[in-house]
């Protein structure tokens, strides 16, 4: 919550959401109702699975965007 109010004050504001804690509560929500429905993109950068069978490990890099 800090973070979205603090740091995240500024694309609040862009949104036309207020910087401070409505803004931040207002942004939960929408989050929290959209989460089933996937009505938001979710973007991962700079991701990483390892992965380990029978004594050997494997790292893969990966970045994407879920729903495509």
């Amino acid at each position: 919550m800090m973070n979205l109010r603090e740091t995240g004050g500024f694309k609040l504001n862009d949104k036309g959401m207020s910087a401070g804690t409505q803004g931040a509560l207002k942004q939960l929500e929408s989050w929290w109702k959209g989460i089933p429905d996937f009505t938001f993109r979710i973007y991962v950068k700079e991701g990483s699975a390892v992965f380990k069978v029978n004594g050997f490990t494997k790292v893969a890099a990966f970045n994407g965007t879920f729903p495509k």
